[in-house]
């Protein structure tokens, strides 16, 4: 109840539930940190279950090889499963905390991010075919993808174009990577 209070508060003044003493307004500001989960928590919660489980160790496996996985004893469609379904539900959270932040939406509304999103883990390190990847490598190409960005926007180049520069740097890298899996 109370988190509903202050969430209404914050938006207009709206007091929905008055206290027992009387109606008493909080005021919230949305840029306060201790609103927030912090990613931090989120992102070594992610490396842990990846890199310190066996969990982990049969996603990266399926990831790399299904067929060897199966054979080295991997159940392999419980993996997958598992990780179709945890996908799922991190995008039910991110879209809650898209709510959240931003009072509405639309159906197309996310569509910006799915080439930022991509290209930041392909920039990090995530092999595009599978078993290689890191949360730090991620963290790195999205660092690098928002100091590209912002060198863009500094210089002048229209929003537009941006996303061709995403486009090129996902090119160049889904290149790179085809010729590493090669040799």
């Amino acid at each position: 109840m109370n988190g509903i209070r202050k969430r209404l508060s914050a938006i207009g003044g709206i007091e929905p539930f008055p206290s027992v003493g009387g109606s008493k307004k909080v005021h919230v500001s949305k840029s306060r940190v201790d609103d927030h989960a912090d990613p931090r928590d989120a992102l070594s919660g992610v490396g842990l279950l990846l890199h310190r489980s066996k969990l982990g160790r049969y996603i990266y496996a399926t990831g790399d090889n299904e067929a060897a996985a199966r054979v080295s004893g991997v159940p392999v469609r419980r993996t997958k499963l598992f990780v179709y379904c945890l996908s799922g539900l991190l995008c039910s959270f991110a879209a809650v905390v898209y709510l959240y932040r931003n009072i509405s939406a639309t159906p197309g509304q996310g569509v910006d991010y799915l080439l930022l999103s991509f290209a930041a883990t392909m920039v990090g390190g995530v092999f595009m075919y599978g078993g290689a990847g890191s949360v730090p490598g991620i963290l790195v190409g999205v660092l690098s993808l928002a100091s590209v960005t912002s060198v863009l926007t500094i210089a002048g180049i229209p929003p537009v174009i941006h996303k061709g520069v995403l486009g090129l740097i996902v090119l160049a890298v889904v290149l790179l990577q085809g010729k590493l899996s090669k040799t």
